[in-house]
């Protein structure tokens, strides 16, 4: 009864009733924060939470914003730092990073991506003389296992990408060009188009081909399929 009473009692106020002129005011004051909010003030905060995170340096040189309804964030220029024994100072780069976000999902502290797409990623991937990678981050393990089950991608879409792979103790070192493919359907993952040149054990090496969206690693159940062709040379003996 109490219930149905408030609810009346909240029907029939009149549409010039203080709260509603309260409630209008209020929504119109978070409408222009919106808008007017500079986004690259959190620039910062979520560069110091990524570095220690992963125990490297994380910048976000471009413009940091967000747009609603849909919910979409947009990062430009992002540098993550390499490991320390590496030549190249840089690990990754990302020329532009859009990721439409569900919203609800946020609530229980789950972070679910429709969409995520990145313009001109650039990879370099290496080993040292004792065999380490640069892909091992100081405090990452601590967070993995949670950060896997929190982070939900259902599309990867790359354009114009870039990965670079150095192996000195096998004499190995390929760059490749990575572009995403149509998907097939609505619910399938785009795939890869891969072009790599280089040097495979001191020989001469190329690759050309598709393969599945790294996303598909994600499940144990299905194949991950590759349809690619390689071609190694004879290393010189001169």
């Amino acid at each position: 009864m109490t219930s149905r009473l408030n609810s009346v009692a909240w029907s029939q106020l009149p549409r010039r009733h203080p709260v509603w002129t309260l409630l209008a005011a209020l929504a119109l004051v978070l409408v222009i924060f919106l808008i007017l909010f500079d986004w690259n003030w959190l620039r910062r905060p979520v560069e110091r939470i990524v570095s220690r995170s992963t125990g490297r340096e994380f910048r976000i040189d471009g413009d940091l914003y967000v747009d609603f309804f849909p919910l979409e964030v947009h990062a430009g220029k992002l540098y993550l730092a390499n490991a320390p024994w590496s030549k190249e100072p840089a690990m990754a780069k990302v020329g532009q990073l859009d990721m439409h976000v569900r919203f609800w999902p946020l609530f229980a502290g789950r972070v679910t991506l429709p969409s995520l797409q990145l313009d001109h990623p650039w990879l370099r991937l290496e080993r040292n003389a004792t065999g380490a990678g640069n892909w091992q981050f100081g405090n990452w393990d601590d967070c993995a296992a949670d950060c896997n089950q929190r982070l939900h991608i259902l599309q990867l879409l790359v354009r114009q990408g870039a990965v670079e792979f150095r192996e000195p103790t096998l004499m190995t070192s390929i760059d490749l060009q990575v572009d995403s493919a149509k998907a097939e359907g609505k619910q399938t993952l785009a795939p890869l188009v891969v072009r790599g040149r280089g040097s495979y054990r001191d020989a001469p090496f190329e690759l050309d081909g598709k393969v599945d969206s790294p996303l598909a690693l994600q499940s144990h159940d299905a194949p991950y399929r590759l349809d690619v062709t390689a071609r190694a040379g004879v290393p010189s003996t001169a």
